[in-house]
């Protein structure tokens, strides 16, 4: 293995029977980054261009306890209750017994287990992301952050003696109950997206409406001047809302492109979801301001945030 400092991130040149490695990644747990060692190991990506990590160090950072079976060759993973057992060399883990697919499987390097960390940390309940401009794994654990602020209030109250401490200590509590809300909010945002089930508490959380003085507020410039959305028919029951042109959304440094062909909506079509150049699109309506229904667009923040328009995810 050859090993090469470049700033503060290790490049490992790997060469493992069929495939070979040479990518810089970094992981960031919780808003904080795993220091990896020349005695932990350090990622890599893989020839299926997925991120391998030392198996210990990360999921001990991520609060699991690890445990390891040398027999069966299987490296197993608990936090808050939730099993994960990653056989090596297998394309699948085990999930409280049960079996998920996998692109690609764990393997040891140098006495090393490393296991696909997408996968496994989605398992264990935490939501990742990929930053590609600085090629960083973010992870992030609700549940964690919300008991980690918990802590830090409860120490605060037991510190009171002034009144500037006993408005700190509400000005936290206020915080922590908004946070609780969200960390809620997200989480069923999550499950229902699964099944494609949109509901109130998934488009705030997930969806950005496309006006431009809403988007400009998040810092995105639109551009829609070859792009148009029209209403036709007087009657409410035969009207339908068109959609067409060239979106142009500016952001963070990045610009992207969106073409939207022809598209009718229908009444009973209101909410269809569509994708064009990586960017989701919910079509639907708005009240105008003759109190009509007028024809609208929200984007998908999801989306937003991997192309770069955002900022940096969790």
């Amino acid at each position: 293995m050859k090993k090469r400092l470049l700033s503060t991130t290790i490049i490992f040149t790997l060469v493992v029977s069929s495939f070979s490695c040479v990518y810089a990644t970094n992981i960031n747990v919780n808003g904080e980054g795993v220091q990896f060692t020349k005695e932990t190991g350090a990622p890599y990506v893989d020839a299926n261009d997925r991120t391998q990590v030392p198996l210990r160090i990360t999921m001990e950072k991520a609060g699991a306890t690890v445990s390891w079976d040398k027999d069966t060759k299987t490296a197993t993973v608990e936090k808050y209750g939730k099993v994960v057992r990653v056989p090596v060399g297998a394309k699948y883990i085990l999930v409280d017994g049960k079996q998920v697919e996998t692109d690609t499987t764990a393997v040891i390097i140098e006495g090393r287990t490393y296991l696909p960390i997408r996968p496994v940390l989605e398992a264990a309940g935490f939501s990742v992301q990929w930053d590609q401009t600085t090629q960083t794994v973010y992870a992030a654990n609700f549940t964690d952050y919300i008991n980690n602020q918990e802590k830090v209030l409860t120490e605060q109250g037991q510190n009171i003696k002034t009144v500037n401490d006993l408005i700190e200590y509400y000005k936290g509590s206020w915080q922590l109950k908004k946070d609780k809300e969200v960390a809620t909010a997200l989480a069923e945002r999550d499950v229902l997206s699964r099944y494609s089930q949109p509901t109130g508490v998934f488009y705030y959380f997930e969806w950005y409406d496309g006006d431009y003085n809403s988007l400009k507020e998040k810092g995105i410039e639109a551009d829609y001047s070859a792009f148009s959305m029209k209403r036709e028919g007087d009657s409410y029951e035969d009207r339908t809302y068109i959609f067409s042109g060239t979106i142009i959304l500016k952001g963070k440094g990045s610009t992207v492109t969106i073409d939207v062909p022809e598209y009718t909506l229908l009444k009973k079509d209101l909410g269809t979801i569509k994708e064009f150049d990586g960017v989701t699109i919910e079509f639907g309506v708005s009240s105008g301001i003759d109190g009509m229904a007028e024809p609208s667009i929200k984007f998908k923040g999801e989306d937003l945030y991997k192309l770069g328009l955002l900022g940096k995810p969790l």
